[in-house]
C-alpha cells in the first residue's frame, strides 16, 4: 500500500431547515492547511452560510483524505454488502459499532460468527482496542469486543453482481 494525501482536503457543514430535514454542504480546502486553520475557517465561513440559507448550522467536520494510487486488485467473489459486524464496550459503558465490508469467508464459522482464533481477526481487534487511537463516537475508550459476526446489506441495483442469472 502506497497511499499519499490528496491535494484537497473535505469540509463538511450539515444544515437542519425549519422542519428538522437534513441537508449537507461540502468544500474542499488545500490539504496543505493545518486542521487549525480550517477549523477557524470553517468557524468563520458558518454564520454566513446560516445568513444566505436559512437553515441552521448543526455541525462541521473535516478531513485529509489519503488515497492509494496503485491499489490491490479485489479479491474474486468479494461483495461490500457482506460484511464482518463487530460490537464493542466502550469504558463509558456504551457500546459501539464497526463493519468491515467484504469480509473474507475464511473467517466466518458455520454459525456466521467471525472466527476470534483466526490471527488476520486478532490483529485487526488487538488494533482497535490497543492504545487511545479509536474510540466511540461520544470518545469514550475502546475496551473490547462483544459480538463479532456477518451481516448482509440489502443490495441496490448499483451493488448487485454485474452477472445474475435470470430465474
Amino acid at each position: 500500500m502506497a497511499f499519499s494525501i490528496l491535494p484537497a482536503g473535505r469540509l463538511s457543514y450539515s444544515l437542519v431547515d425549519e422542519t428538522g430535514t437534513d441537508g449537507r454542504m461540502v468544500i474542499h480546502f488545500p490539504s496543505s492547511q493545518l486542521a487549525s486553520i480550517v477549523q477557524t475557517n470553517a468557524l468563520a465561513l458558518a454564520p454566513l452560510i446560516q445568513a444566505i440559507s436559512g437553515c441552521a448550522v448543526r455541525g462541521i467536520s473535516y478531513s485529509y483524505e489519503l488515497a492509494d494510487p496503485v491499489f490491490a486488485a479485489p479479491l474474486a467473489g468479494s461483495r461490500v454488502e457482506d460484511k464482518g459486524r463487530f460490537l464493542w464496550a466502550l469504558a463509558n459503558g456504551l457500546s459501539s459499532k464497526i463493519e468491515v465490508p467484504g469480509i473474507k469467508p475464511s473467517v466466518v464459522l458455520t454459525d456466521g460468527a467471525i472466527d476470534a482464533a483466526d490471527t488476520d481477526v486478532t490483529a485487526f481487534m488487538d488494533a482497535i482496542v490497543a492504545g487511545s487511537a479509536y474510540s466511540g463516537i461520544d470518545g469514550s475508550d475502546i475496551v473490547r469486543v462483544t459480538a463479532a459476526y456477518q451481516a448482509f446489506r440489502r443490495s441496490t441495483k448499483g451493488m448487485l453482481p454485474s452477472r445474475r442469472l435470470a430465474v
